[in-house]
């Protein structure tokens, strides 16, 4: 994983076991992040890491329904995380995050 995409991921851990400490308006702003991803591609994160309303899959249920293996669906994940990390979108909400911390 690329060192941009770290912050990014850590925020997602976080998410994953702390959902209610973020805002209604947080969450918002994440929603049209995620937007940003091609349907398949966001789908395979938010089950990846188990948020917005999406349970937990495991790597190698998320390669089966993509006909990929369990390699090829990390490195697509990493990708899309790494597509979102170096958005504008994902540096406004880091501000936020940071500003309320």
């Amino acid at each position: 994983m690329l060192e941009i995409t770290k912050e990014l991921h850590s925020f997602l851990v976080g998410l994953h076991y702390n959902p209610a400490t973020v805002s209604h308006r947080m969450e918002h702003y994440l929603e049209h992040l995620f937007h940003l991803l091609e349907v398949p591609d966001e789908e395979d994160v938010l089950d990846y890491y188990g948020i917005m309303g999406h349970g937990q899959l495991a790597l190698s249920e998320i390669a089966r329904r993509r006909g990929r293996s369990d390699a090829a669906a990390m490195q697509r994940i990493d990708d899309s995380l790494h597509h979102l990390a170096i958005t504008p979108e994902w540096q406004m909400i880091l501000s936020i995050i940071k500003s309320n911390h």
